[in-house]
């Protein structure tokens, strides 16, 4: 009899289970647009500049490349990431109406349907707002095949984000069922932080090395890698089921 290696699977968001990195981008320049009346994108920074870079990072590499002083950036992070809040989840909202679910990574939405029959608990985390996160995960069709989330409303850094994702998924689990512990829970990520994250938690991790971060050497490694998730049966007969 087939049997589940993990009680739980937590995944990252962007570029995990949805591709974010599109509908970030249109919303950042509508932002630059509106607010300073000026032409920008994500994508017109460095890569270096964007790829794993906090927003307001983000935000103030772009104002310094369009020019503005130091003092005025300063001033000016918190206002730019409301605003970019506010166009991204309209724009969200807008590909949720014309059923826009190839926001959601291919085999994304398989996989998940999958650790559901198998009654493997699942859940997401982000270093984003819970509104975006909730708009995110709406459009691309995915909120209802995840038990629990957790966003940088619920923690500081990755790790404390990755906990609470934790936290709550004991909290969904069953009362008949079984405890969950660390061990058994798998961090499904595309990023050295997540791999970083899951060490620190105590927990194994399956880096996904599509992407923004390659096949570039981490520490500490990952347990396991794989290129991408569009494979949905290999990856559970591989690293998921024994």
């Amino acid at each position: 009899m087939t049997k589940a290696r993990y009680d739980a699977v937590i995944f990252d968001t962007d570029q995990t289970l949805v591709d974010s990195l599109s509908v970030m981008d249109e919303a950042f320049h509508q932002t630059i647009r509106c607010r300073y009346h000026r032409r920008a994108r994500i994508t017109d920074l460095p890569r270096k500049d964007y790829v794993g870079i906090s927003i307001d990072r983000i935000i103030a590499s772009t104002l310094r490349k369009l020019g503005f002083d130091d003092d005025v950036i300063a001033d000016e992070i918190g206002p730019t990431k409301r605003e970019l809040d506010h166009q991204l989840i309209g724009h969200l909202k807008n590909a949720r109406r014309k059923n826009l679910e190839e926001l959601a990574m291919p085999g994304v939405r398989e996989l998940l349907l999958s650790l559901k029959e198998y009654g493997i608990h699942r859940a997401s985390y982000t270093g984003a707002t819970a509104a975006v996160n909730t708009a995110l995960l709406d459009a691309s069709g995915l909120s209802p095949l995840l038990q629990a989330r957790s966003t940088s409303d619920d923690g500081h850094n990755r790790l404390d984000i990755l906990l609470n994702a934790y936290a709550k998924l004991c909290k969904v689990c069953p009362s008949d069922c079984h405890e969950l512990h660390r061990k058994n829970v798998l961090v499904v990520g595309d990023s050295p932080k997540d791999v970083e994250a899951a060490h620190d938690a105590k927990m194994k991790s399956l880096r996904i090395t599509k992407g923004w971060y390659g096949f570039e050497q981490i520490d500490p490694l990952p347990d396991y890698t794989t290129y991408d998730l569009s494979r949905p049966q290999r990856i559970l007969k591989t690293f998921i089921l024994t």
